[in-house]
Protein backbone atom coordinates (compact mmCIF):
# COMPACT_ATOMS: atom_id res chain seq x y z
CA UNK A 1 0.00 0.00 0.00
CA UNK A 2 1.37 3.39 -1.01
CA UNK A 3 2.22 5.83 1.77
CA UNK A 4 0.14 8.97 2.10
CA UNK A 5 2.51 11.93 1.92
CA UNK A 6 0.07 14.83 1.77
CA UNK A 7 -3.42 15.40 3.15
CA UNK A 8 -5.63 18.47 3.40
CA UNK A 9 -8.41 18.18 5.97
CA UNK A 10 -11.39 20.57 5.77
CA UNK A 11 -9.44 23.60 4.49
CA UNK A 12 -11.36 26.89 4.37
CA UNK A 13 -10.19 30.37 3.38
CA UNK A 14 -11.97 33.69 2.82
CA UNK A 15 -10.86 37.06 1.48
CA UNK A 16 -12.43 40.51 1.60
CA UNK A 17 -13.15 41.73 -1.95
CA UNK A 18 -14.64 45.19 -2.42
CA UNK A 19 -15.79 45.24 1.18
CA UNK A 20 -17.50 41.87 0.86
CA UNK A 21 -16.29 38.63 2.36
CA UNK A 22 -15.70 36.01 -0.31
CA UNK A 23 -15.21 32.30 0.32
CA UNK A 24 -12.27 31.05 -1.75
CA UNK A 25 -11.99 27.57 -0.25
CA UNK A 26 -14.86 25.85 1.50
CA UNK A 27 -14.13 22.64 3.46
CA UNK A 28 -11.58 21.30 0.94
CA UNK A 29 -10.30 17.77 1.52
CA UNK A 30 -7.82 15.80 -0.58
CA UNK A 31 -4.88 13.45 -0.21
CA UNK A 32 -1.91 12.44 -2.34
CA UNK A 33 0.17 9.28 -2.03
CA UNK A 34 3.76 8.53 -2.98
CA UNK A 35 4.27 8.21 -6.72
CA UNK A 36 1.01 10.02 -7.43
CA UNK A 37 0.45 13.20 -9.46
CA UNK A 38 -2.90 14.96 -9.20
CA UNK A 39 -4.20 18.02 -11.04
CA UNK A 40 -6.29 20.88 -9.70
CA UNK A 41 -8.30 22.63 -12.41
CA UNK A 42 -10.96 25.34 -12.43
CA UNK A 43 -11.73 28.80 -13.77
CA UNK A 44 -9.45 31.78 -13.17
CA UNK A 45 -9.93 33.24 -9.70
CA UNK A 46 -11.37 30.01 -8.31
CA UNK A 47 -8.67 29.71 -5.65
CA UNK A 48 -6.29 27.20 -7.22
CA UNK A 49 -3.17 29.19 -6.38
CA UNK A 50 -4.51 29.92 -2.90
CA UNK A 51 -4.95 26.20 -2.34
CA UNK A 52 -1.43 25.54 -3.60
CA UNK A 53 0.00 28.22 -1.30
CA UNK A 54 -1.78 26.68 1.69
CA UNK A 55 -0.52 23.23 0.69
CA UNK A 56 3.01 24.64 0.46
CA UNK A 57 2.58 26.23 3.93
CA UNK A 58 3.11 29.71 2.56
CA UNK A 59 -0.41 30.76 3.55
CA UNK A 60 -2.34 29.81 6.66
CA UNK A 61 -5.90 28.46 6.31
CA UNK A 62 -8.65 29.95 8.46
CA UNK A 63 -9.87 26.46 9.21
CA UNK A 64 -8.54 22.99 8.55
CA UNK A 65 -5.24 21.15 8.69
CA UNK A 66 -2.34 20.40 6.35
CA UNK A 67 -0.48 17.13 6.91
CA UNK A 68 2.94 16.39 5.39
CA UNK A 69 4.31 12.91 6.07
CA UNK A 70 1.66 12.46 8.73
CA UNK A 71 2.67 15.61 10.63
CA UNK A 72 0.22 18.45 11.16
CA UNK A 73 1.81 21.56 9.67
CA UNK A 74 -0.90 23.87 11.00
CA UNK A 75 0.24 23.07 14.53
CA UNK A 76 3.78 24.19 13.75
CA UNK A 77 4.97 27.70 14.49
CA UNK A 78 5.34 29.91 11.42
CA UNK A 79 9.05 30.32 12.06
CA UNK A 80 9.36 26.56 11.45
CA UNK A 81 7.62 26.75 8.07
CA UNK A 82 10.68 27.99 6.18
CA UNK A 83 12.76 25.02 7.28
CA UNK A 84 9.94 22.60 6.46
CA UNK A 85 9.48 24.10 2.99
CA UNK A 86 13.22 23.85 2.37
CA UNK A 87 13.38 20.17 3.33
CA UNK A 88 9.98 18.81 2.36
CA UNK A 89 8.55 20.79 -0.59
CA UNK A 90 9.77 21.41 -4.12
CA UNK A 91 8.16 24.23 -6.11
CA UNK A 92 7.86 24.55 -9.89
CA UNK A 93 6.51 27.91 -11.04
CA UNK A 94 4.84 29.16 -14.21
CA UNK A 95 7.89 31.33 -14.85
CA UNK A 96 11.01 29.35 -14.03
CA UNK A 97 12.38 31.95 -11.57
CA UNK A 98 15.98 30.91 -12.18
CA UNK A 99 18.69 33.17 -10.81
CA UNK A 100 20.18 34.99 -13.85
CA UNK A 101 23.74 35.01 -12.49
CA UNK A 102 23.98 31.24 -11.89
CA UNK A 103 24.65 28.50 -14.44
CA UNK A 104 22.19 25.62 -14.74
CA UNK A 105 24.52 23.45 -12.70
CA UNK A 106 24.84 26.05 -9.96
CA UNK A 107 21.06 26.55 -9.78
CA UNK A 108 20.82 22.93 -8.65
CA UNK A 109 23.92 22.94 -6.47
CA UNK A 110 22.64 25.84 -4.37
CA UNK A 111 19.40 24.02 -3.59
CA UNK A 112 21.03 20.62 -3.17
CA UNK A 113 23.45 21.95 -0.57
CA UNK A 114 20.55 23.14 1.56
CA UNK A 115 19.36 19.60 2.18
CA UNK A 116 20.36 17.61 5.25
CA UNK A 117 20.63 14.65 2.93
CA UNK A 118 19.86 14.09 -0.71
CA UNK A 119 19.04 10.74 -2.28
CA UNK A 120 18.83 12.35 -5.71
CA UNK A 121 21.97 12.56 -7.82
CA UNK A 122 22.21 15.94 -9.51
CA UNK A 123 24.15 14.65 -12.50
CA UNK A 124 21.65 11.87 -13.13
CA UNK A 125 18.73 14.25 -12.74
CA UNK A 126 20.13 16.55 -15.43
CA UNK A 127 20.75 13.54 -17.66
CA UNK A 128 17.20 12.27 -17.14
CA UNK A 129 15.77 15.66 -18.09
CA UNK A 130 17.97 16.10 -21.15
CA UNK A 131 19.89 19.12 -19.85
CA UNK A 132 23.28 17.55 -19.13
CA UNK A 133 24.71 19.65 -21.95
CA UNK A 134 23.41 22.86 -20.37
CA UNK A 135 25.42 22.70 -17.14
CA UNK A 136 27.63 25.69 -17.81
CA UNK A 137 24.99 27.88 -19.46
CA UNK A 138 23.22 30.79 -17.84
CA UNK A 139 19.40 31.19 -18.06
CA UNK A 140 19.71 33.76 -20.86
CA UNK A 141 21.55 31.14 -22.92
CA UNK A 142 18.82 28.52 -22.52
CA UNK A 143 15.60 27.99 -24.46
CA UNK A 144 12.26 28.28 -22.67
CA UNK A 145 11.96 24.51 -22.49
CA UNK A 146 15.48 24.13 -21.14
CA UNK A 147 14.87 26.74 -18.44
CA UNK A 148 11.74 24.91 -17.34
CA UNK A 149 13.65 21.62 -17.21
CA UNK A 150 16.27 23.21 -15.00
CA UNK A 151 13.44 24.46 -12.77
CA UNK A 152 12.07 20.92 -12.56
CA UNK A 153 15.48 19.53 -11.63
CA UNK A 154 15.88 22.26 -9.00
CA UNK A 155 12.55 21.28 -7.39
CA UNK A 156 13.61 17.63 -7.06
CA UNK A 157 17.31 17.89 -6.20
CA UNK A 158 16.64 18.79 -2.55
CA UNK A 159 14.86 15.43 -2.21
CA UNK A 160 11.54 16.82 -0.94
CA UNK A 161 8.48 14.68 -0.26
CA UNK A 162 6.05 17.00 -2.07
CA UNK A 163 6.25 18.62 -5.51
CA UNK A 164 3.95 21.58 -6.21
CA UNK A 165 3.70 22.93 -9.76
CA UNK A 166 1.81 26.15 -10.51
CA UNK A 167 0.86 26.41 -14.22
CA UNK A 168 4.20 24.95 -15.39
CA UNK A 169 3.08 24.76 -19.05
CA UNK A 170 1.53 28.23 -19.37
CA UNK A 171 4.46 29.77 -21.27
CA UNK A 172 5.16 26.72 -23.45
CA UNK A 173 3.67 25.45 -26.69
CA UNK A 174 1.65 22.22 -26.75
CA UNK A 175 4.57 19.89 -27.48
CA UNK A 176 6.93 21.38 -24.91
CA UNK A 177 4.17 21.74 -22.35
CA UNK A 178 3.31 18.08 -22.61
CA UNK A 179 6.98 17.13 -22.36
CA UNK A 180 7.31 19.15 -19.16
CA UNK A 181 4.37 17.40 -17.47
CA UNK A 182 5.64 14.03 -18.67
CA UNK A 183 8.99 14.79 -17.05
CA UNK A 184 7.38 15.90 -13.79
CA UNK A 185 5.26 12.74 -13.75
CA UNK A 186 8.22 10.49 -14.55
CA UNK A 187 10.37 11.95 -11.76
CA UNK A 188 7.52 11.75 -9.24
CA UNK A 189 7.06 8.07 -10.05
CA UNK A 190 10.78 7.34 -10.04
CA UNK A 191 11.51 9.07 -6.74
CA UNK A 192 8.18 8.24 -5.04
CA UNK A 193 7.09 11.83 -4.43
CA UNK A 194 3.56 13.23 -4.09
CA UNK A 195 2.77 15.85 -6.71
CA UNK A 196 0.12 18.49 -7.33
CA UNK A 197 -0.11 20.45 -10.56
CA UNK A 198 -2.38 23.47 -10.93
CA UNK A 199 -3.21 23.94 -14.59
CA UNK A 200 -5.58 25.36 -17.19
CA UNK A 201 -4.04 23.08 -19.81
CA UNK A 202 -6.58 20.34 -20.57
CA UNK A 203 -4.14 18.80 -23.05
CA UNK A 204 -2.02 17.34 -20.23
CA UNK A 205 -4.75 16.01 -17.95
CA UNK A 206 -4.43 12.47 -19.30
CA UNK A 207 -0.96 12.39 -17.72
CA UNK A 208 -2.17 12.76 -14.12
CA UNK A 209 -3.54 10.10 -11.81
CA UNK A 210 -6.53 12.06 -10.52
CA UNK A 211 -8.21 15.39 -11.27
CA UNK A 212 -9.86 17.76 -8.79
CA UNK A 213 -12.15 20.55 -10.01
CA UNK A 214 -12.28 23.73 -7.91
CA UNK A 215 -15.07 26.29 -8.28
CA UNK A 216 -17.01 28.51 -5.87
CA UNK A 217 -14.81 27.26 -3.04
CA UNK A 218 -15.75 23.61 -3.56
CA UNK A 219 -13.10 21.10 -4.65
CA UNK A 220 -14.35 17.77 -5.97
CA UNK A 221 -12.55 14.81 -7.48
CA UNK A 222 -13.60 14.15 -11.08
CA UNK A 223 -14.71 10.66 -12.01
Amino acid sequence: MRQQLLALHHISKTFVDGGEKRTILDDVCLEVHEGELIAIVGPSGSGKSTLLNITGIMLEPEQGQVFLNGKNMTEKKKKEWTKIRKNEIGFIFQHHQLLPYLTAEDQLSVFGKRAKKSAIDMEQMMEDLGIAGCKKRYPAQLSGGERQRVAIARAFVNDPSIILADEPTASLDETRGRQVVEMIREQIKKHKKAGIIVTHDKRVLDLVDRIYYLENGVCKEQA
